[in-house]
C-alpha cells in the first residue's frame, strides 16, 4: 500500500494549510488531505489525464514553493526561510489536560475499531459493489472508465473510492486499503467533533469528542460497509465546523476551506450533502431572523461556487445518471402501521442514542429481553436523553440555535418521506429507517457534549473537577459500550464472507498460476471476491443482481439439486466457464460435484472447494 505517499500528502498539506493556529492545523490537515485527493482525482479524470499517483504531489509542492517565495519576500531580515512557512521548530511539547484526554479518547475509539472491524472488509453487498468500482478505476486510472463490464458502478460518487485507489498499489490490496481507511474515518470522527466543540468553547472539544467512541452508530455504519456515506458524514461535520468558525471570527479562510470541502463532498455521497443543504437552510433562516445578511451572502456565495464547479463535471460526464437518481423516490404512498411505528421510534431515538432505540424496540418485540440488560439500556438511554436536552439549552443560550433548527428540518425530512409523501428531488431518494437514525446520530455527540459541559459548569462541585469526570465516564460507559458493541456486532459479522480460509483458497489460485479464467460461484458468496484477490472473474455477484446473461443463480443451483448435468455443463460451456468455486455455507448440492466425469477437484480445505470442469 502507498502509506508512505499518503503520509507525504499529509505532511505537504500541513505545510500549506492556511490556518495559523497549530492545534487547528493538526486537526484539520487530515480532512484537507481527503478534500485534495478527491478533488484532484476528479479534475485529472475530467481533463483526461491518467491518475498517476506521483501527479498528486506536484500541485502541493508548487503551492509550497510559492508560499515559501511569498514568505521570503515579506521577510525583511531574510532569516532562514524554513521557519517562516509552517515547518515547526524543535521544541518541548507541552501537553495540556485536554490533549491527554483527547489522546485517550482516540486510543479508546481505535481499540473499539480493532475489536469490531473484520480484518477483511468483504461483506456480501456493498463491499463487492465498491471493490469492483475501485478495480475499474485502477485498471484505467480514471474515474470515468470505459469498460462496459463495470458500467453499472460508474454512476456512483467516487470520493471514497479515490482514497482507496490512492492507497492501493494493486487490486488485491483494495480490501486492506479499505480496512486502513476504516480506522482513519473513526479518527476523523473524533477530530471533527473535537473541533466542533472547540469552535464553540476552547475546552468544550473533549466533551463532544468523548461521545464518538460511546456512540455505536459510528461503528455500525462501517460494519454495514456503507463506506462512502460514512466518509461523507466526516466531511459534513468538518464543513459545518468551518461555517461555525467563520461565524465566530469572520475569517474568510474558513470559507475557502468550506468551499474546497463542499466540492469533494458532492462527489462522495448524496445524503451527507443533503444534510449540509439543510444545515445551510437553518443557518440562512437564523441569519435572516437576526439580520445578519453579510454572513448569509458570504457562505452562500462560496457554497454556490463549489456547486457550480461540480456541475461542470456532472453535466459533462454523468448528467443522465444524476437526473435519473434525482427522480428516484422512496416516499410512502399510504401510511402503514409498521411504517408509523418505525418513524416514531427513530424520532424518539434521536435524543437518546442506540440505548434508547434498543429499549423501545425491546418493548415492541415479541421475543424475551433480559431484564437486567433492559434496565441498563433504559438508564443509559435516559442519561443520553437528559444530556441532549441540556445540550439544546446550552446551544440556545450561546446563540447557536441553528443546530436545533437543523434537527427540526431533519425531522421534517423524515416525516415527509415516511408519513406525508411529497416528492422532492434527491431528498425523496432516502430509504430505510436505520439510515435516518444514522443521519441524526452523526451530530448528536455535539448535543451530548454540550449537555455534559453545561451540567458540569452549573454544579459547583463539578466545576473544578469537570475534566476528571471524563476519564471516569469513558471507563464506565466505555466498558458498557464495548460489551454492547461486541454483542450487537455479531449480527453484522455473519455477513462477512472472507476470512483466512478464503484467503488460503485465493492464494492457491494465485500460486498455481490460474489467471484470466471465469469461475462459477453461487451468488453473494466469497466467490464474488475472486476478481479482487486473483486475476480471474466470477459469474454471479451482488452488483449484477445474481444474474448472468439473463440466467439467475437460483436456476443454476436448482440444476445441482436436480442432478441436471446436461443443462449445467451446457451453461458453463457456452460461457467459457472453466472452474467452479464452492464457498462455505452456500445452498448448493455438493454431491452433484462428486461426478468425476464432469469435475476434477483441485482444492478442498475447510469446506471450500475448487473444481475444474471437464468438457468431453
Amino acid at each position: 500500500m502507498n502509506i508512505l505517499l499518503f503520509l507525504v500528502i499529509l505532511m505537504l498539506m500541513y505545510l500549506i494549510n492556511p490556518i495559523n493556529d497549530r492545534e487547528e492545523k493538526l486537526i484539520t490537515t487530515p480532512f484537507l488531505s481527503v478534500f485534495y485527493i478527491i478533488s484532484f482525482s476528479y479534475i485529472l479524470s475530467f481533463v483526461g489525464i491518467p491518475m498517476y499517483k506521483i501527479y498528486y504531489l506536484f500541485p502541493l509542492i508548487a503551492i509550497l514553493i510559492l508560499k515559501a517565495i511569498v514568505e521570503f519576500t515579506k521577510n525583511k531580515n531574510k532569516e532562514i526561510l524554513i521557519f517562516h512557512f509552517g515547518i515547526p521548530k524543535i521544541q518541548r511539547v507541552n501537553l495540556k489536560n485536554n490533549h491527554i484526554i483527547l489522546i485517550l479518547i482516540i486510543i479508546c475509539a481505535l481499540f473499539f475499531s480493532y475489536s469490531l472491524f473484520p480484518k477483511y472488509p468483504c461483506e456480501k453487498w456493498d463491499s463487492q459493489f465498491h471493490s469492483y468500482k475501485i478495480k475499474a478505476m485502477m485498471l484505467e486510472k480514471t474515474i470515468f472508465y470505459k469498460d462496459l463490464e463495470y458500467r453499472k458502478y460508474l454512476h456512483y460518487p467516487a470520493g471514497f473510492h479515490c482514497l482507496v485507489y490512492f492507497l492501493a498499489d494493486k487490486i488485491s490490496e483494495i480490501p486492506h486499503s479499505i480496512y486502513l481507511l476504516e480506522f482513519y474515518i473513526i479518527l476523523l470522527f473524533v477530530f471533527a467533533h473535537y473541533y466542533l466543540g472547540r469552535c464553540i468553547k476552547k475546552d468544550l472539544g473533549i466533551y463532544t469528542a468523548v461521545f464518538v467512541p460511546l456512540n455505536y452508530e459510528f461503528y455500525r455504519i462501517i460494519l454495514r460497509a456503507i463506506f462512502p456515506n460514512t466518509l461523507g458524514y466526516c466531511l459534513f461535520l468538518i464543513l459545518i465546523a468551518f461555517l461555525l468558525k467563520y461565524k465566530l471570527n469572520g475569517s474568510k479562510i474558513y470559507l475557502y476551506l468550506f468551499s474546497f470541502g463542499t466540492f469533494s463532498l458532492i462527489f462522495t455521497h448524496t445524503f451527507p450533502f443533503l444534510m449540509l443543504i439543510l444545515f445551510l437552510i437553518s443557518l440562512i433562516i437564523f441569519d435572516i431572523v437576526h439580520f445578519n445578511y453579510k454572513d448569509l451572502i458570504n457562505y452562500s456565495k462560496y457554497f454556490f461556487l463549489s456547486l457550480s464547479l461540480s456541475l461542470t463535471i456532472i453535466v459533462s460526464k454523468i448528467l443522465n445518471d444524476v437526473l435519473k437518481y434525482s427522480n428516484a423516490s422512496y416516499v410512502i404512498e399510504y401510511i402503514k402501521p409498521y411504517i408509523l411505528k418505525e418513524t416514531l421510534i427513530v424520532l424518539i431515538g434521536v435524543f437518546g442514542s442506540t440505548y434508547l432505540i434498543t429499549t423501545i424496540l425491546a418493548l415492541f418485540s415479541p421475543t424475551r429481553f433480559f431484564y437486567g440488560k433492559f434496565v441498563i439500556y433504559l438508564i443509559f438511554g435516559s442519561v443520553y436523553f437528559i444530556l441532549f436536552i441540556f445540550g439544546t439549552i446550552f446551544l440556545i443560550k450561546n446563540r447557536l440555535g441553528y443546530f436545533i433548527l437543523y434537527i427540526l428540518l431533519m425531522e421534517l425530512w423524515l416525516i415527509n418521506n415516511q408519513l406525508i409523501g411529497f416528492k422532492i428531488p434527491f431528498f425523496s431518494a432516502l430509504y430505510n429507517p436505520i439510515r435516518w437514525f444514522y443521519n441524526f446520530q452523526i451530530l448528536t455527540p455535539l448535543f451530548y457534549g454540550c449537555g455534559l459541559y453545561y451540567i458540569s459548569k452549573k454544579i459547583k462541585k463539578l466545576t473544578n473537577k469537570g475534566l476528571l469526570i471524563l476519564p471516569i465516564l469513558l471507563i464506565i460507559m466505555g466498558f458498557l459500550a464495548y460489551n454492547f458493541y461486541i454483542d450487537t456486532s455479531k449480527n453484522y459479522w455473519r455477513y462477512y464472507l472472507v476470512g483466512d480460509d478464503e484467503i488460503d483458497a485465493f492464494n492457491f489460485i494465485n500460486k498455481n498460476n490460474i489467471s484470466n479464467e471465469l469461475f462459477l460461484n453461487f451468488g453473494e458468496d466469497s466467490g464474488q471476491f475472486i476478481p479482487i484477490f486473483t486475476k480471474n472473474k466470477c459469474v454471479f455477484c451482488y452488483g449484477n443482481g445474481n444474474t448472468f446473461k439473463n440466467i439467475s443463480v437460483n436456476k443454476i443451483i436448482n440444476y445441482t439439486w436436480n442432478y441436471n448435468y446436461s443443462n449445467f455443463i451446457q451453461f458453463c460451456k457456452s460461457n467459457n466457464i472453466t472452474y467452479v468455486f464452492i464457498s462455505k455455507n452456500v445452498n448448493v448440492n455438493r454431491e452433484f460435484f462428486n461426478n468425476s466425469r464432469y469435475f476434477e477437484e483441485v482444492y478442498f480445505k475447510n469446506n471450500i472447494t475448487i473444481l475444474k470442469i471437464r468438457y468431453n
